[in-house]
């Protein structure tokens, strides 16, 4: 798909970002901002990332695996049930991701910007 074409189909497409490291999550507003999506958040927590899926409905989500106090179910439960698709991005490996969410898109840290476009053409129709 040529830039114009990754462009026109990623532009105003909202993206949840919910990533406790703000390097990492600057990285990813960045590289969304840079295809013209609407980035929604980041934030830093998962009631802070359930609360605003009260107020919000994106289009996809870049999902910390790790928010710091442990993986972060919930919010992969809330977008599940919402039918909102995911992708976690972690450093440990996908195979921290739990048996019910190995389906979902996984990214290494860390991401890389060509990977994540990449993967947001894919999964956005």
């Amino acid at each position: 798909m040529q830039a114009r074409d990754t462009a026109m189909k990623l532009k105003y497409r909202k993206v949840l970002i919910v990533e406790d490291d703000y390097l990492q999550a600057s990285h990813y507003r960045d590289a969304c901002e840079a295809a013209h999506c609407i980035v929604v958040g980041p934030v830093a927590t998962e009631e802070e990332a359930i609360d605003l899926l009260h107020h919000e409905v994106p289009d996809f989500a870049i999902l910390d695996l790790n928010l710091g106090n442990g993986i972060s179910i919930k919010v992969a439960e809330a977008l599940a049930e919402q039918d909102i698709p995911f992708a976690f991005a972690t450093g440990y490996g996908c195979d921290a991701i739990p048996s019910e969410f190995r389906s979902a898109p996984c990214l290494g840290k860390p991401v890389d910007t060509a990977e994540l476009m990449a993967l947001l053409e894919r999964i956005l129709p």
